[in-house]
């Protein structure tokens, strides 16, 4: 019941936006797969853009891969009931709750780079903090966890939104979408298999730790594009 009242008040919202833009021009007629290469094409030229995309579709992986030994983790780390998962899940959805609530704020005093990258480590240690025996670090885990997954998300589609001409916006955001939301199926099966034949903690570990690989590799190739932007103003300047 709260799912559709929630789906109903989104409707009624955007009813309410009012928007003024030009009307559409004109399109060639071009084959679908055509069309679709050029959103592709802008995405992996743009190196902002790739670089988040990138981000978004590991840390959906990362929480495929991860979420999958939750029930090894209360049977056998914590020695607790498979019910308990109820107990995690509304704490992880409090924290995604927040960080909602909270993004437009972050992003207006960040970069896009910036808060996909902390967003992803705070995961990434929530992930870990799953690795432990410790109820009260596992509910503190799966509020991080909460509040850090949909960072790269919200600064991956928000970039795609500001950065993408209008007339590839369609495109880019479908491969977009495509790119991060896809390969959570195949995560889910290796999970699966992982967790069937591994103990859980070799999982989250190496979900975990790859989390802050990506945030830090994320982080450092933002330094490097700077860089590079900046040198080559320099030498355009001189």
């Amino acid at each position: 019941m709260v799912v559709v009242v929630s789906f109903v008040l989104a409707a009624a919202a955007f009813r309410l936006l009012r928007v003024r833009e030009p009307a559409p021009g004109a399109r060639a007629g071009r084959a679908w797969t055509a069309e679709t290469a050029e959103g592709a094409r802008y995405l992996w030229q743009h190196l902002v853009l790739r670089s988040l995309v990138v981000t978004g579709g590991a840390a959906m992986v990362l929480s495929s891969v991860s979420s999958t030994a939750t029930y090894a983790m209360l049977d056998t780390g914590l020695h607790g009931s498979p019910a308990f998962a109820g107990v995690l899940t509304p704490i992880q959805g409090l924290g995604s709750v927040v960080a909602g609530l909270a993004a437009g704020a972050l992003m207006r005093r960040m970069t896009e780079r910036a808060f996909s990258a902390a967003g992803l480590a705070l995961f990434a240690i929530g992930v870990l903090a799953r690795t432990t025996p410790w109820l009260a670090v596992v509910l503190g885990g799966s509020l991080a966890i909460g509040l850090g997954l949909p960072c790269p998300l919200v600064a991956a589609l928000t970039a795609v939104q500001r950065e993408t001409p209008s007339q590839l916006l369609g495109r880019v955001s479908a491969t977009t979408n495509t790119l991060m939301y896809a390969p959570t199926g195949l995560a889910l099966l290796i999970g699966t298999g992982m967790v069937a034949g591994l103990d859980y903690r070799v999982q989250t570990l190496l979900a975990g730790t790859l989390g802050l690989a990506v945030a830090a590799t994320l982080v450092m190739t933002g330094r490097t594009t700077r860089c590079a932007a900046l040198a080559g103003s320099t030498r355009t300047d001189g």
